[in-house]
């Protein structure tokens, strides 16, 4: 064998072992594969125009089937239809992969997913997943999702995704709440579209901020804009949260509007209420049941005399059953709204925190739950005071009209009756000697008689049916010129002093009823002070406002004069107040008093428009305050100039229809020269004037008589001779004058019954025009 035989015998050889390296080589590698792909987790088969070759350990685990049940199979088998299976088939040939259902050996069911990876035209590497969990789990997520889609929907809350300031997510509750058609109408906008201009900037930051992880409100309100302007006020909880990878806003919001407005209305009436409740005229109160106060308004505290309604209600002391003075009006109270439930213009009188008393009207209701438990009483209260002192005023106001009407209707017949008498006996005094044995009856007469006409004026002036005449007067000078008068009434043992204060005050009165009141007054205490005692009368400037009128019942803003009268006497009991202005009311013995000289006083004090007030207590003493009016006005002098009962020669005529006074006053002018011309009625009286008129210088006329009264005569003899002098006179009560046209400045007139002196000075005075 030549060098070029071996050569190419060694060459051949070494290819051959070569070639029988690579095999081994691919056998090893394949051997490898095969190892690597049967411990797969995922399926693997070999497939060659649709038919199975090979397949791994998982693919036969996994389906069910043995390697050789595999091989040589079409991969129609798998599938659940022919129609899966040429779908499949399209979509992996398309794109190389495909999810697909395939059916396990013992017909269950498995979802998984496929992808080739081809060798050649016709063979083809098969990956097969089980995605079954994972397609359960998708399932249900996306169940959960169109459930959670489905609630959110249908939730009465509107819920939005919120990106920045953009909307990304609402649902249909959002849309409705602010007025718009459909989600895409605000999906991709921003918030501006929902928030009020006023409070865009503060719910911008407030969601910027959440979306950075920074702290703020998770609840809020904010005022909204529906799609047509209106205003609107809604409620916010939000939450931040994640959406594909980017921090959102979740948004829950509702319309509140109707309870924001509701809140409102509800503020704007408790405030109204809070309004009423504080400056309400009337008092106010809560209380339960066992009288703890639970609130109480302004007014209240006031009407009992505290500073502020929480002194009432802080202090556990002060119930309302401690007000009442009787404890029977408590538990009649009670036991009113217990049954009833309501209680109405309940009168009662109460104590003020300072002591004193009150009339005190009280409305109130039982307040109880759904099940009828009682809770609290509330209520109004007012104070009445000063209406029982005027209803106690009116009562007695009309005890005295009636006196005074019956007053009125004796007054003409018992004046013109003693007329006649006091004139009679004044004519039969002036002639008769000093030393005549019957003078002293005379006297004792005549003493009677104006006792009779005092009992008579007496009884005019408490009815006030007497006319006053009220002129500007020092109050203290008409008191120091009583004094003396006074002190002779006392006995030795009774202690009088008069405190006057410094100051002059004015006061519109009547001088001889002032005296009436402080002769009464001082006869009274004395009566009061049988074993002696100390008496006093004071004056004083005092001023009367709204909380004196409150407090005390009576009075009207302004200043007074005030004069008080105390003694220290037996005093009298609440029984005995109550009754001593009272006509004919009296505590004295039999034939030792009227039971007028109180209601006399009463009568002149409401005559000069002041008031009277009496404090006692039982073995205490008594102090009447009697409060006049003060005036500004410079007072009148009062003189007492001597009574002039000078005569004349003039003629004079006499109209009177009672013949017994005719005849008193014709005597008494003729006994000093005067010419007298007697008619005994109106008619008769104008026909003598007109007889006589050139010689008569003075008519007398009685006011009330037959056919004509006083003032029509007066009319007519007055356009007969205008200068003739007339001068009236009556018995009648001064209303009565009045309403015949007789009284004023311009008119001259003296009442019955008149002593001769009087009416000699008067017919003088009238004559001289003095």
């Amino acid at each position: 064998m030549n060098d070029a035989e071996r050569t190419k015998v060694e060459l051949i050889e070494t290819v051959e072992a070569l070639q029988r390296r690579a095999e081994q080589k691919i056998v090893k590698s394949e051997q490898s594969l095969r190892t690597i792909l049967s411990a797969s987790a995922i399926g693997i088969g070999l497939v060659t125009d649709r038919v199975i070759e090979w397949v791994n350990e998982f693919m036969c685990g996994m389906l069910g089937y043995s390697l050789q049940e595999f091989q040589g199979r079409s991969t129609r088998f798998l599938y659940e239809s022919n129609e899966e299976y040429e779908r499949a088939g399209r979509v992996l040939y398309r794109e190389g992969q495909v999810e697909t259902r395939f059916v396990r050996k013992d017909g269950s069911i498995i979802d998984t997913a496929l992808h080739v990876s081809s060798t050649d035209s016709y063979s083809y590497i098969l990956t097969v997943m089980d995605i079954t969990r994972q397609k359960q789990t998708e399932d249900a997520l996306k169940e959960s999702e169109e459930q959670y889609r489905t609630v959110i929907e249908c939730s009465n809350d509107g819920v939005a995704l919120v990106r920045g300031n953009t909307h990304l997510y609402v649902n249909r509750k959002f849309i409705e709440i602010f007025g718009y058609d459909s989600p895409s109408d605000i999906i991709g906008k921003p918030m501006s579209m929902t928030v009020h201009p006023d409070d865009l900037e503060r719910v911008s930051d407030i969601n910027a901020g959440r979306q950075e992880g920074k702290p703020v409100p998770d609840r809020y309100e904010f005022k909204g804009i529906k799609r047509d302007g209106t205003p609107i006020y809604i409620e916010v909880s939000a939450a931040a949260t994640t959406y594909k990878g980017a921090p959102v806003s979740l948004v829950c919001l509702r319309d509140v509007t109707e309870h924001r407005l509701a809140e409102e209305s509800l503020k704007a009436a408790e405030e109204k209420y809070r309004g009423i409740f504080e400056n309400a005229i009337g008092g106010i109160f809560q209380c339960t049941p066992e009288g703890c106060f639970l609130s109480v308004n302004p007014v209240f505290a006031k009407i009992y005399g505290y500073e502020s309604p929480e002194v009432i209600v802080a202090s556990k002391a002060n119930t309302m059953q401690q007000l009442y003075i009787n404890p029977e009006d408590w538990k009649r109270f009670r036991e009113i709204l217990d049954q009833y439930d309501f209680i109405e213009g309940n009168e009662t009188q109460q104590v003020r925190r300072d002591g004193t008393k009150a009339w005190i009207s009280t409305n109130a209701r039982a307040v109880r739950d759904s099940k009828g438990k009682l809770l609290y009483y509330e209520g109004t209260i007012e104070d009445v005071t000063q209406r029982k002192h005027l209803e106690s005023q009116l009562l007695q106001a009309q005890k005295l009209e009636a006196i005074g009407t019956l007053a009125g209707g004796i007054a003409h017949d018992f004046n013109n009756i003693l007329t006649a008498v006091i004139g009679y006996g004044s004519l039969i005094h002036a002639r008769m000697a000093d030393s005549d044995p019957l003078r002293i009856y005379l006297d004792q007469l005549l003493s009677s008689s104006q006792k009779a006409v005092n009992l008579t004026q007496s009884l005019l002036v408490f009815s006030r049916k007497q006319v006053v005449e009220l002129r500007p007067h020092k109050i203290n000078k008409i008191v120091r010129g009583m004094e003396k008068i006074l002190r002779r009434l006392l006995t030795e043992d009774i202690d009088f002093r008069v405190k006057a204060v410094e100051k002059d005050i004015i006061v519109m009165a009547d001088v001889t009823q002032i005296d009436q009141v402080l002769l009464n007054l001082i006869t009274n205490a004395r009566d009061a002070m049988p074993e002696g005692g100390n008496l006093t009368i004071e004056t004083k400037e005092v001023r009367i406002d709204e909380e004196f009128a409150r407090l005390h019942g009576y009075g009207e803003p302004g200043s007074y004069a005030l004069i008080s009268v105390s003694d220290t006497g037996t005093g009298m009991d609440e029984r005995t107040k109550a009754k001593i202005f009272e006509p004919f009311f009296t505590t004295k013995e039999s034939g030792k008093g009227t039971g007028l000289g109180l209601s006399i006083v009463y009568g002149i004090v409401k005559q000069h428009g002041g008031y009277i007030n009496v404090l006692s207590e039982p073995g205490e003493g008594t102090v009447f305050h009697i409060y006049f009016p003060a005036v500004k006005t410079k007072s009148e002098e009062v003189t007492h100039a001597p009574i002039d009962v000078k005569g004349g020669t003039e003629t004079v005529l006499v109209a009177e229809d009672n013949s017994d006074i005719r005849g008193v006053l014709r005597e008494v002018l003729g006994s000093k020269g005067y010419v007298v011309i007697e008619a005994e009625d109106g008619e008769d009286a104008l026909r003598k004037f007109m007889e006589h008129q050139d010689v008569i210088d003075l008519v007398i006329l009685d006011v009330v008589m037959p056919k004509r009264n006083g003032r029509q005569v007066c009319d007519e003899i007055r356009r007969a001779k205008a200068q003739v002098k007339v001068l009236f006179t009556s018995g009648y009560t001064g209303e009565v004058v009045i309403d015949k046209g007789v009284r004023g400045k311009a008119v001259d007139f003296i009442a019955k019954p008149v002593a001769p002196d009087d009416l000699l000075a008067k017919v003088r005075k009238v004559l001289d025009g003095r």
